[in-house]
C-alpha cells in the first residue's frame, strides 16, 4: 500500500513540473514584508515543495503519536497479563485452601459424627421419650391388630 503511494505521489510531482515548465514567464509575488520577482516555474515547484514538506510534517506528527500509542497499549497488555497471571497463580492458591478447609470440614464432622454414635452405645436408652406414659401403651386389642386382619365375633359386637 505504501509503494502505491509512492507512485501517485511522483506521478503528480511529474504532472506538476510538465505544467510548471509550460509557464516560464517572470512574475512579481508579493509578500507582507516585500515583493520579488520570480519564475512561475520556481513559484509552482516552491509552492508544491512547500505542500508536500508540510504534509509530510503533519504525516510524521502521526505517525510518532500513532508510536506512542502502540507502545502505551503493549505496555499495558504487559501489565493486564501480568495481573492476569497473578490472578490465576491466586485462583489456584484459593482452590488449594478451598480443598483444605473442605477436608477440615469433613474430619470435624466425622469427629462429630463418632462422639454422637459414642453417646448412643453409652447410652442405651438415648430417647427422651418416657416409655412407660399412657400415649405408648397399647391397651386394646385393636390397636395392636393389621389391617388384613378380620375383625371376630366376640369383638363386634
Amino acid at each position: 500500500m505504501s509503494m502505491l503511494y509512492l507512485v501517485f505521489a511522483l506521478l503528480f510531482s511529474l504532472l506538476i513540473a510538465v505544467a510548471a515548465m509550460g509557464n516560464s514567464e517572470i512574475v512579481t509575488v508579493n509578500y507582507l514584508f516585500g515583493q520579488a520577482d520570480l519564475s512561475l516555474i520556481v513559484l509552482i515547484l516552491g509552492s508544491a515543495s512547500a505542500g508536500a514538506l508540510t504534509l509530510g510534517s503533519f504525516s510524521l506528527f502521526r505517525g510518532i503519536q500513532t508510536h506512542l500509542q502502540f507502545r502505551e497499549a503493549r505496555q499495558k497488555q504487559t501489565e493486564l497479563q501480568k495481573r492476569v497471571e497473578f490472578l490465576e497463580e491466586e485462583r489456584s492458591r484459593l482452590e488449594i485452601e478451598v480443598g483444605r478447609l473442605q477436608l477440615e470440614i469433613q474430619a470435624v464432622n466425622a469427629k462429630d459424627h463418632a462422639e454422637e454414635n459414642r453417646q448412643v452405645v453409652d447410652d442405651p436408652n438415648p430417647s427422651p421419650v418416657d416409655n412407660n406414659s399412657d400415649l405408648h401403651k397399647n391397651t386394646s386389642k385393636t390397636a395392636t391388630r393389621t389391617r388384613k386382619e378380620p375383625l371376630g365375633r366376640d369383638e363386634l359386637g
